[in-house]
């Protein structure tokens, strides 16, 4: 069935105004206004606050009552009450129990869901059947409790339109706003009748007790059109009869569409309209025709359509409406699903902050920005906090960002985030979260996010190949804050972040770690405690870049890591992964930040962007000496632009200048090994989105054919010579190169200390290879070499597997330990005994390894150790590392991929391995003047001979 909820009047209909200061109708007192059963009902559109009347339980702007909060008894006692409840600012209804109740007296509050914004029509109705108590809104029902009493009826207190009476027939509390058809029922109308008679003016019905249509225009009486005489007097001077009401309205649009909740298969379109309708979005990928449609039959003013079975990455056309009118369709009505994770999806963010000012700066900002993009729309706008100065009332939201923004909101997702003015700077709300963000916004996660949150004020989602993070900095759950990391956020945020495997992750909170702009970083309390607890998590986890809003300055840091303290404490050295500015654009010491491809790769970028909708203040310290870029006179919004490995992040100043700019790279300036075969053809790819130089062809293309004879290298460079990548082609079946003797020197003699002898075999065809060193004994020593230590690592495996109570996190700490024991205890080689995960293969499913190798890689790092190859270390292959376990026979893919020759070719220590892969090998190491063999052979109940005799071999030669 097809409900239509807009229905026009020819003949007049008129509305009153209630403008405050007490000002109602007032029905003089009847047995028949006197209900244990009934329905209320009326149409209103709010405009402002109001003044407030109390039941008792509840505070609100009265609508329709017969009583308010007075001493119990059964004169006083609240016969009904419909009103908008303050602090929430939805529907609420309540009526005292009469004195043959268990509990004479008692309250009865009922309360709404959906919040009430100003200059829209609604329809309210309360019902009672002697069980049942219900509250509507625009015919659907919002809330309803169960009740074994029934209202007293014996009060003294008149019955009142816009305000509430007390015995004495003393008002309390004023409606402001237009009011009309109000409707007062003997018996509890159904839902269906309810719904069926919203935009019904000629009701007759014997339970009706009265009906005030306000259709009067003229004079103080408000005649009841029933029939039954209960003509209303109008108190007060502050009103004034309106030839409008939702009966001779037009349905309008009073917020345009915005999307939300973007994913690969759906999106979500959200509007207003100043009258309750039906929703109905049609749509297609073609804008000439929009055969698909949604729609939703409830009357509302607060309109949601969720499309589905979209197709991801394709732009939709779409138009918006009720089931009898078209309200809004052209070209800007388009949004594009998210793709398909993608390495070489692009990713393009507008990113604000504090830009719901209202003011002329904040469109300054917004035009700069779609300067710069030069007619491209962004595929998504994240807002780090504070959308609607200076209370986050819907009216702000309303006026400061919906209606400048509107050309890019319908048709792009804005995932906001929560900040201090969108609690009112209030501690009540941060405690009941009742705020219109909540209700504005549709941010739950889906199908494209993260781990599930099941929060609007902190969650996370996913485009291209970057995850984004959302947190509430000021939200409190079960007493709790972000920072506190026993709380419900810290504990999801970390549990999100461990989980994505998608190569970029991007944060954003209304609060910086570091500010020297409105206020200081150093003093105030909340940005300390969230340094201390938050920051060691966001870094664990590898986060690239942090985007805070809640200071008035645009400062961006070098790539830190580890700096919890104040200013004062921080240290270059200490904390800044390099001294680079990350421009990336020719000036002195400008190359981009380079980070690993591991996830959990050191260095981030913290960014404060407060000046979206105004220009900054500083601190008499300003800027924060952690910064490379610090400013406060201009305003500017940040686009962030990433694909593949790469990320840009421009700040673009109101004036259309780019003000401030870096880059940050994964996985460059590396080096790895390929064997070929003589004249193989290989085709090589620049592992970056940039521009190109080939060291051997001059090339400036992003990728290379070529056809190998010999053993040899390639390189691709950047134009600015910053990155770099190389590729050693090893040719298969030639003769090993020849052995490089490292140290000592040939025929050297008489060195007095300890001299460890190295060389450098290479075979391209990856077989075993022994080396003989000839010398002459060395006399005896009076002071013997200085002790050296082994460190053994057994079984892994449930901190990679992360079971029965082991984390990853342990495993990281002892590889820190590690390092850290490294010179005090002559550290000179890691051994690992086996069982490094614990489910091998895993079907496929790599995250132990990866995990594995974020480990290792802390001992492996040279800058962190100052050695060239990290701390030697070997993993033997366990019976947990195998698929299926315990069987040598079967596969070691993973082992080989995360941990095979390619990984260790090259380094000081490497030996060699048996066979075609690297499952039984050995490594060569000194300590203090002594030489070492470790010998790593896989898990084999059942010894294979020929890896012993290979093993024996290996001893033979070499010792």
């Amino acid at each position: 069935m097809m409900l239509t909820c807009i229905g026009l009047n020819s003949s007049a209909q008129n509305s009153l105004q209630l403008n405050g200061s007490k000002t109602s109708v007032v029905v003089p007192m009847h047995s028949s206004l006197q209900l244990t059963h009934f329905t209320i009902e009326c149409w209103f559109k709010k405009s402002s606050s109001g003044a407030t009347s109390s039941t008792g339980p509840l505070v609100a702007y009265p609508l329709v009552s017969r009583g308010r909060a007075e001493g119990d008894g059964a004169l006083v006692d609240i016969n009904y009450f419909l009103g908008i409840e303050v602090n929430k600012e939805v529907l609420c209804a309540d009526f005292e129990a009469n004195n043959s109740s268990p509990i004479p007296g008692k309250n009865h509050p009922l309360v709404g869901i959906t919040r009430i914004a100003n200059d829209v029509w609604y329809h309210a109705a309360v019902t009672f059947n002697g069980t049942n108590f219900c509250l509507y809104l625009n015919g659907n029902l919002e809330s309803q409790i169960s009740v074994s009493s029934v209202p007293q009826t014996l009060g003294q207190q008149k019955f009142c339109i816009g305000s509430a009476k007390n015995s004495s027939q003393a008002s309390a509390g004023s409606f402001i706003g237009q009011i009309c058809e109000v409707r007062l029922w003997n018996a509890a109308q159904s839902a269906t009748s309810i719904k069926a008679n919203l935009f019904t003016q000629t009701i007759q019905n014997a339970a009706l007790v009265a009906r005030w249509p306000m259709n009067d225009g003229m004079n103080l009486i408000v005649v009841d059109s029933s029939g039954n005489n209960r003509n209303g007097v109008i108190e007060g001077l502050k009103f004034s009869w309106m030839q409008d009401s939702p009966f001779n309205t037009p349905l309008t649009i009073v917020r345009n569409p915005y999307i939300q909740q973007i994913s690969p298969t759906s999106a979500t379109i959200c509007w207003r309209t100043n009258v309750p309708a039906t929703s109905l979005v049609r749509y297609s990928t073609n804008w000439q025709v929009l055969p698909d449609l949604m729609v939703d039959n409830n009357c509302l003013t607060d309109h949601k359509i969720i499309l589905t079975d979209l197709i991801p990455g394709k732009k939709y056309y779409y138009s918006i409406g009720s089931n009898t009118q078209l309200l809004q369709r052209d070209t800007n009505n388009t949004f594009t699903t998210t793709p398909q994770i993608m390495e070489n999806v692009s990713t393009v963010a507008w990113v604000t902050g504090e830009l719901g000012t209202g003011n002329g700066v904040a469109n300054k900002v917004y035009a700069s920005a779609k300067s710069y993009l030069q007619g491209r729309t962004p595929d998504l706008w994240l807002s780090a906090g504070n959308l609607a100065y200076s209370s986050g009332s819907d009216a702000q939201y309303q006026s400061k960002f919906f209606a400048p923004f509107s050309d890019w909101l319908k048709k792009v997702s804005v995932f906001p985030t929560v900040g201090l003015l969108d609690y009112n700077s209030s501690l009540i709300k941060q405690q009941d979260h009742a705020i219109p963000f909540n209700d504005i916004f549709h941010v739950q996660q889906n199908e494209n996010s993260g781990l599930q949150s099941n929060r609007k004020e902190y969650y996370s989602f996913d485009h291209g190949n970057v995850h984004f993070v959302v947190l509430d900095v000021f939200g409190i759950e079960t007493n709790l804050k972000l920072m506190d990391t026993i709380s419900v956020q810290a504990q999801w945020l970390k549990n999100d972040l461990a989980s994505t495997n998608l190569k970029w992750k991007v944060v954003t909170l209304g609060l910086p770690f570091y500010t020297k702009g409105s206020f200081d970083g150093d003093t105030d309390s909340l940005v300390l405690r969230l340094r201390q607890s938050i920051l060691p998590i966001l870094e664990r986890y590898g986060v690239d870049v942090v985007i805070s809003g809640g200071s008035a300055a645009y400062e961006r840091s070098y790539l830190l890591n580890g700096h919890t303290g104040k200013s004062s404490d921080y240290k270059p050295w200490k904390h800044r992964m390099n001294s680079s500015s990350g421009k990336y654009n020719g000036t002195n010491n400008s190359c981009p930040y380079v980070k690993s491809i591991d996830a959990n790769a050191k260095g981030t970028i913290y960014m404060t962007l407060g000046t979206s909708g105004q220009r900054g203040t500083a601190q008499v310290d300003f800027p924060y000496p952690a910064m490379v870029t610090s400013k406060t006179n201009l305003a500017g919004s940040l686009i962030l632009e990433v694909i593949g490995n790469r990320l840009d992040a421009s700040w673009v100043r109101e004036d259309g200048v780019v003000g401030d700019r870096f880059t940050m790279f994964k996985g460059v300036n590396d080096t790895i090994v390929i064997p070929v075969n003589a004249g193989q053809q290989i085709k090589l790819e620049a592992p970056w989105y940039g521009d190109y130089l080939w060291v051997n062809s001059d090339s400036t293309s992003k990728s290379q054919s070529l056809v190998i004879n010999n053993s040899s290298f390639e390189t691709v460079l950047d134009s600015l010579n910053c990155i770099q990548y190389t590729w050693h082609f090893n040719l298969m079946g030639q003769d090993p190169s020849q052995i490089i003797l490292q140290a000592p020197a040939n025929f050297s003699c008489c060195n007095p200390s300890n001299v460890g002898l190295k060389v450098r075999p290479i075979d391209p065809d990856g077989n075993p290879m022994s080396v003989k060193f000839y010398g002459r004994k060395r006399p005896f020593q009076a002071n013997p070499p200085a002790p050296f230590s082994f460190v053994g690592l057994p079984d892994t495996q449930f901190y990679t597997a992360e079971e029965n109570g082991g984390t990853n996190s342990m495993f990281r700490s002892q590889m820190d330990w590690t390092v850290s024991k490294k010179d005090s205890l002559q550290i000179a080689f890691v051994s690992h005994y086996g069982d490094c995960v614990e489910h091998g293969d895993n079907s496929g499913n790599n995250m132990e390894w990866l995990r594995a190798d974020t480990s290792f890689r802390i001992i492996e790092n040279p800058t962190t150790t100052q050695l060239p190859h990290g701390i030697p270390y070997s993993i033997c292959v366990g019976n947990h590392d195998q698929s299926p376990v315990g069987d040598p026979n079967g596969t070691t893919t993973f082992y080989n991929q995360y941990f095979g020759a390619s990984r260790f070719m090259g380094r000081n220590y490497y030996g060699g391995y048996y066979g075609n892969n690297f499952d039984n090998h050995f490594e060569l190491f000194s300590a203090n003047g002594y030489d070492f063999i470790m010998i790593s052979l896989e898990y084999d109940e059942t010894a294979n001979p020929a890896v012993l005799a290979c093993a024996d071999a290996l001893f033979e030669n070499l010792f």
